[in-house]
């Protein structure tokens, strides 16, 4: 979806054109990863799993990449947006850069807690260099995003960035989301 309909190519092609992003490896995994056996998460299947243990690897063994957390971020929308904060939040020692787009953030998830590293702008600061964290504001789930938004803001939380547009659940709030995002990430 991320080629035909986000428009991914284009949206990096232009920012790297003006100067507005660093340049970077985009890659793109399918999500649907449920093995038959049952394990992992009922939601998001074993997508840390092959990022970490096949992607990432991958990736590395093939491309000039930075190989360590700081360089690597993991994002993504809806369900994706899901799968990429269970996959950071298990595995920051891979990722230290997080993108959730209309999927909703938290700390504490099937097969991790890190409430005690979100405890303070310290800690996450430590777990994470950037959090993004967009949706449109048509969602259902947009009033609860701008309540943990102010919520982390008034704490000091500074590596957390809320994003709003108009817009609903769609590739327009997506298009935006990630326009705004691939300008800070690894700023």
């Amino acid at each position: 979806g991320w080629v035909w309909q986000g428009k991914i190519q284009y949206i990096a092609d232009n920012l790297l054109s003006e100067g507005k992003m660093r340049e970077m490896i985009i890659v793109m995994n399918d999500g649907y990863v449920f093995p038959e056996d049952g394990h992992g998460n009922p939601a998001s299947g074993i997508i840390d799993e092959v990022l970490v243990d096949d992607c990432v690897p991958f990736i590395d063994g093939r491309f000039r990449t930075v190989p360590d957390r700081h360089s690597r971020a993991v994002g993504g929308l809806s369900m994706g947006a899901m799968q990429a904060v269970d996959t950071a939040m298990k595995h920051p020692e891979v990722f230290a850069s997080l993108c959730s787009l209309s999927g909703g953030f938290g700390v504490k998830g099937l097969g991790y807690d890190r409430t005690e590293q979100f405890s303070t702008p310290e800690g996450a600061k430590e777990l994470f260099d950037y959090i993004f964290v967009a949706g449109g504001e048509q969602e259902p789930q947009n009033p609860l995003m701008l309540k943990m938004a102010e919520e982390y803001s008034q704490k000091g939380y500074d590596n957390i960035h809320f994003y709003t547009c108009p817009g609903y659940h769609e590739w327009d709030t997506w298009r935006n989301a990630a326009y705004n995002m691939l300008q800070q990430l690894f700023a």
